[in-house]
């Protein structure tokens, strides 16, 4: 592939009031580190206008919504969101959970493989980087 930037998967499932927060503080972040970036919301059949929540951002941010189409479940809509990226790296990243999205750009530093290998995976731990709260995983395809 080599398109330099990171496609952010996001599943979702009734996050209307997490999406706005969720772009702003990506966006915020990946900008200030000048890193190309999608985000991608697969949706698991939300009630909530997920939907449309998403589209309010679509001209100012490059955001894509999928609805979910297989088996119901965050794994799943992961798997589908797999599909839809446009870049060499991939993050995952839960609307409800902002804490990891400032630890974006450091896994990118990390996540720069030698060209002669194909893929290559850097998990972060909140020992290893300051003000994550989850363990996290970038992939590079």
């Amino acid at each position: 592939m080599h398109n330099r930037g990171i496609s952010i998967l996001v599943p979702t499932l009734n996050e209307k009031a997490n999406i706005s927060p969720l772009i702003k503080s990506l966006a915020k972040t990946l900008a200030s580190h000048k890193i190309t970036y999608e985000i991608i919301f697969v949706d698991d059949r939300s009630s909530d206008f997920t939907r449309l929540s998403i589209a309010a951002f679509k001209r100012r941010y490059p955001v894509s919504w999928y609805p979910k189409l297989g088996k119901r479940g965050r794994g799943y809509s992961i798997y589908e969101g797999f599909e839809y990226t446009l870049y060499d790296y991939i993050a995952v990243v839960d609307a409800d959970n902002q804490a990891g999205v400032q630890a974006i750009p450091e896994l990118l530093k990390f996540g720069s493989p030698p060209e002669d290998r194909p893929y290559s995976s850097v998990k972060s731990s909140p020992t290893s980087l300051p003000n994550l709260s989850l363990p996290g995983t970038l992939t590079q395809f």
